[in-house]
Parts: structure tokens; sequence; C-alpha cells
């Protein structure tokens, strides 16, 4: 298979996948058919560049873009689009597929509206380069500060797919690259179509000109999509893939080890690290977020003692959620020594769907004595071990049930641990006990208790069975 039959191969894919996803494809080209050595000015598009600052030709079925010596003032290539406010732009590119040994800086650069991505062939990386948030303005100016973040590391001389995912109204951008199932970044509080003192409506590429000598790069299966906002996913359309929100009990849990074990559904697993601090405190971040059609498609989530907080799960993904739960999605939280208060739920959109008020930071409390699990609805397959090897809850969150929210599974001391709550189409389950102590008398930790897989099973296929 030649490389250009694999990107033609690719370009059906985008198209049958906007048939279905996306409403209007509203412009696309794979440069097929094209004689070589045509310039891009002949497929209407504004070329504004000297020879000496960039050239941009058709060659073998493929645009190829010569970035020249000329900081700052390479030159650049537009083509003029409709308003599309919430869509997706789909490209192919082999960053300095020739002259690779020239590519010491920065050249060739794109966009769609105001949207701006470039190649940094110094770092070796892919960067989104727009105007920040209105929230970052200089005290005194108007105008937003530029800046610049890495998306994703890129090999030179090597095919990639990219996507661009825009949202104009919720001013969110996701950026993919050759995994279309998770975005490599996710930026919030876009200037999508550009604000007043910015400009859109263009699909761009330039050179910035920082090269040692010509470096040549191919763009291929450009494809812009207008979204489809009518297509509303129901719990009956939804997939059947369970995410798992790694936290920091995540080793007790065994969350998605246990819940791999389920027939006919899929896990997919996102993770918490903890980062550095400049003062004494634990910070956490996500090491990838799902992006919006992974969310939509999906059947449950599960929240292992995760963190919340801007710096763990933005607020984007917080409301996103919301809407997905609200929807017909299934949540299910985990307890643990960084969830709920000290996760910084209060006052969240997280907390207003939960089942439980969150009292504060210190909420975890020690159980005078071991609170054994009573289910008070379904389990009958486990409800002779139950008895019999007596789990228990040895930690757990001093937490009040809110108007509506039903008791799942209570306790010998009639404190509720598995507490939930119809939301909207959806439901949130949250279990308030923890998987801290060791086991100790006649009970057993319930996340040591040798049927705490299929207890947890239980769990997530009666949430989304009731």
């Amino acid at each position: 298979m030649t490389i250009k039959k694999f990107h033609a191969g690719i370009l059906c894919f985008l198209l049958s996948l906007a048939t279905i996803l996306c409403a209007e494809v509203i412009y696309s080209e794979n440069f097929d058919g094209i004689k070589n050595g045509t310039p891009l000015s002949e497929l209407n598009w504004n070329v504004k560049s000297s020879e000496n600052q960039s050239l941009y030709r058709i060659e073998d079925g493929v645009l190829k873009i010569t970035c020249l010596n000329n900081p700052y003032n390479g030159g650049f290539a537009e083509k003029d689009i409709p308003l599309v406010k919430k869509g997706t732009l789909d490209f192919d590119a082999n960053i300095a597929m020739d002259g690779v040994g020239n590519a010491r800086g920065i050249a060739l650069a794109m966009g769609v509206y105001n949207v701006s991505t470039w190649f940094h062939d110094y770092c070796g990386d892919w960067r989104r380069y727009f105007p920040e948030p209105p929230s970052k303005r200089i005290e005194g100016f108007s105008i937003e500060p530029v800046g610049h973040r890495v998306l994703t590391k890129v090999d030179k001389g090597k095919w990639n797919h990219y996507r661009i995912v825009f949202d104009a109204d919720a001013g969110i951008v996701e950026y993919y690259c050759n995994d279309m199932v998770d975005p490599v970044h996710v930026d919030a509080d876009v200037p999508v179509l550009g604000r007043a003192e910015y400009m859109g409506r263009h699909l761009s590429f330039a050179s910035i000109g920082f090269v040692n000598g010509p470096v040549t790069y191919g763009i291929d299966n450009i494809a812009l999509a207008a979204a489809d906002d009518s297509a509303v996913e129901t719990p009956a359309e939804k997939g059947n893939s369970i995410l798992v929100f790694q936290g920091i009990s995540s080793n007790e849990y065994r969350a998605g080890l246990e819940l791999e074990k389920l027939e006919n559904y899929s896990i997919r697993e996102y993770w918490a690290e903890s980062i550095l601090s400049e003062i004494p405190v634990n910070k956490f971040r996500m090491g990838r977020l799902p992006g919006r059609t992974t969310l939509d498609k999906s059947r449950a989530i599960v929240f292992v003692d995760l963190p919340l907080g801007p710096d763990c799960v933005p607020d984007y993904f917080v409301k996103r959620l919301e809407e997905w739960v609200k929807n017909g999605g299934v949540l299910i939280t985990l307890g643990g020594p960084f969830s709920y208060g000290k996760g910084q739920y209060k006052g969240t959109l997280l907390e207003a769907i939960l089942p439980v008020n969150i009292s504060g930071l210190w909420e975890v409390k020690r159980a005078s004595s071991p609170l054994i699990i009573r289910p008070e609805k379904g389990f009958e397959k486990l409800s002779e071990q139950i008895s019999k090897d007596n789990p228990a809850v040895y930690y757990y969150h001093d937490l009040t049930m809110k108007d509506g929210a039903e008791v799942l599974v209570n306790s010998g001391q009639n404190i509720p641990l598995w507490v939930y709550r119809d939301y909207g189409k959806g439901r949130v389950v949250s279990f308030t006990g923890t998987a801290m102590g060791k086991t100790y008398g006649k009970t057993v930790l319930i996340s040591e208790w040798k049927e705490w897989g299929e207890f947890l099973r239980e769990v997530v296929q009666w949430s989304l069975s009731e």
C-alpha cells in the first residue's frame, strides 16, 4: 500500500464519519488528480507569499509547503470558509518531509478561524497559539496576552493525523493526534471565532520562517465539517464503555481491574497525577481527559477517590459531566482521603448532583466500631457471603443525605454507606466509606474482601439496570 493510497483511505473514512456525526462537510480537499507543480493559488486559495518567503504547490497528490529562512515574515495562504460555530477540522501532516537537517526552529503554522497551531521543529512538538482567555488579561489592557501550549510530541518525516474539535458558544477546543478517542489537550474559554480585536473566517497555513534553509512540509486530506447539534445521545443509544477515573486510592479499590470482568462492557482508564507545588499542599492533575464524543457514548463513569479542583478536573469538564448525567449517564463516586470535602467538591456543580451534602475538608471519621455493610436493595447473590464474612468500613465520610436520595447499602450502625439519587434521566451513586485501614477482628475491610470485585460489579450493574 502506498502512502497516498493510505491517506485516501483515511479521507474516505473521515467523510463517512462526517456523514454520520456531522450535519455538513463544509470543505474538503485531498489534492488527488491535480497536476504536479500546480500552485495552491489555482485552487482558490489566497496566497500572500513571495519566492523568498514560502512556496505552496501540489506534488504527488499532496500539498507541499516549503518554508524558507525569513523570521516572522514567511508568508501565508488562506481559504475563506463559511462560519461554523461547532465543528471539526481534520488534516494529515508530514513535518519536515524534506530538508529535515534545516528544521532547527519554528516554521509551519496552520489555523482555523481564531485557533492557530504550529509545529516547533526544534522541540519536536505540535502547539496551540492564540490569545489567552479574558481572565488572564493584564490590568489596564483590553487585549489578551498571546500564549502557547505544547499539545503533543511529533516525529519528523512521518505522516500523522490531526483533528481540532471546536465549539464557539461553549468556548472549548479539543486537539487530537492519531488517537481519535482522547484529545491530547483541551482548552476552555477560547475565542474560537475571534473577539472584537481579532478576525476569524479563514482556514490558513503560514510560515513563521525560523529555519536554517528550505524545509518542506506535507499536508493532505483536509476536511472541515459542521457538527449536528440535533443528535442527542439517549441511554439506549450510548455505547458499552465505562470510564474509570483513577484517583489516590486506586491501588486499594482496583476498580479498573475488577470492572474489566464485566461482560459486554469495555473499560477505559484515566489517571490523576501528583505534581510539584511551590507551597506545601497536595496538587494533582489528570494525565488526560476524555473528549466530548467519548464521554457522550459512555454508559457509566467511576470516580475513584478523585480530587477535583481546577488543577485536576477543570470546570468545563464538570459542566459536561453534569449534562451527561442529566441525559442518562451513571456516575459512581468512591470515597477516600482526597475525595468529597478534601477533594474540593464543595460548592461545585459536582456537589449539586451528588446524593450527599459535602460538610468540609475534615469530614473523614474513624468509626467507633467497624461499619458492617447491610444492603437494602439487590445483592441477592452475595447476601450469604456478606453475612458470613462481615465486610466493613473503618473510616467513612460523615455526610448527610440530600432530599430525594435513597440508601442502597446501610451499615449495622445505621450509617448509610452507599447512597444514590436520580438526576434528570441519569443517576449518581456515592460510596461514603473509604478503603482506609486494615482488616481486624471478625470483620474484613471491604476493599480487601475476596468478593469486593463482585460486589462493585453488582453496584455498577444495578445502577445501570434500574
